[in-house]
């Protein structure tokens, strides 16, 4: 009998998390009551209180909870030590996150200002993978597969060029301009992957 428990408590969770993170991305984060919350997760305001004791907690759940982006698994399983296939594999991975998450990120966007105090949790996961894309072309010079260089600039600007191309698409996405679809998002990936890879590749 426990786990049902435990199943409902987390779907309730959730469900007030996904209410919050529509509402704070719609209207904001100061405009959004716990009241409203519960309405759309269709709870009483009590039960947010007992998961969560107050908005700024829920709002802190949702940025440590969907703000992560899983590619770690890309560097330890799927790499093939080809630069372009490497590269485009993991743009694919992080722009997949990220277009996932996208209402996340408008918040942060939004609410930059007033989440000073959450900086760890939100440069956490971009920290590690930078970390991971300079171990890659680290060992991608030593196999003499990229030009030699200060590997944590190759990071940086690889890191920089994809978040460019996401923040071109949230940009269409919040003003609700030409949305870029699936099949131009591939082409703009393998385009960019294909030129950053060129200017690597000895």
């Amino acid at each position: 009998m426990v786990k049902p428990q435990k199943d409902h408590n987390r779907c309730t969770s959730e469900r007030i998390l996904y209410a919050a993170i529509d509402l704070i991305a719609d209207k904001g984060y100061k405009s959004v009551t716990t009241k409203e919350i519960a309405a759309v997760s269709q709870v009483s305001e009590m039960t947010v209180f007992r998961h969560f004791g107050n908005k700024r907690a829920i709002l802190e759940k949702a940025i440590e909870k969907y703000s992560s982006i899983s590619i770690e698994h890309v560097f330890s399983n799927l790499l093939q030590w080809e630069l372009q296939h490497d590269l485009l594999l993991i743009s694919r991975t992080y722009m997949s996150g990220m277009i996932r998450n996208d209402k996340v990120f408008l918040i942060l966007i939004k609410e930059g200002t007033s989440l000073y105090e959450l900086d760890h949790e939100i440069t956490k996961h971009p920290v590690q993978l930078q970390k991971s894309l300079s171990h890659y072309f680290r060992q991608m010079e030593q196999k003499g597969k990229v030009i030699s260089g200060d590997s944590d600039v190759q990071a940086s600007a690889f890191m920089r060029m994809n978040l460019g191309t996401y923040a071109t698409h949230l940009i269409h996405r919040r003003h609700e301009t030409t949305v870029i679809d699936e099949q131009q998002m591939e082409q703009l990936l393998l385009v960019n992957t294909q030129i950053f890879a060129r200017g690597l590749t000895p």
